[in-house]
């Protein structure tokens, strides 16, 4: 598994290494598993070699969770790390980070962080504070 493949671009060392290693593994069966943040052919300085190959295998798009997955998503990260968070605070989280799994992931570790040394009890009508600042989910 690579994620972010993109970062390969204007890389010309690390695209050979890695197309060498990509045949390698794809002559033995192995699985590839690549992400990023374009297709294949949209990766700019992406040598075509390397585009035809990962061409091989399946490509798709993976949209921004729903509500209801970014709901399941904050409530298994919490318990992850052994913490449960009420149905209000998870809700404000799903609602307020929409974007990836990556940003709700680190609103859970900042909130966690901010408030398991101090045991604050989480409550929607006040926001907790860092000193006079709002905690930034």
């Amino acid at each position: 598994v690579i994620d972010d493949i993109h970062f390969l671009a204007d890389k010309e060392r690390t695209q050979e290494e890695f197309f060498h290693t990509f045949n390698t593994l794809y002559q033995s069966g192995k699985q590839v598993i690549l992400s990023s943040d374009s297709r294949p052919h949209e990766i700019p300085r992406l040598e075509e070699r390397l585009v035809s190959r990962f061409k091989w295998g399946l490509v798709c798009t993976i949209d921004r969770p729903i509500f209801e997955t970014r709901v399941a998503i904050v409530q298994k990260k919490a318990q992850m790390r052994g913490r449960e968070l009420p149905d209000d605070v998870v809700r404000y989280i799903a609602t307020h980070i929409d974007t990836n799994i990556r940003e709700l992931e680190g609103a859970i570790v900042r909130l966690l962080r901010y408030v398991h040394p101090i045991e604050v009890r989480l409550k929607l009508g006040h926001p907790p504070h860092i000193g006079r600042y709002p905690l930034c989910l």
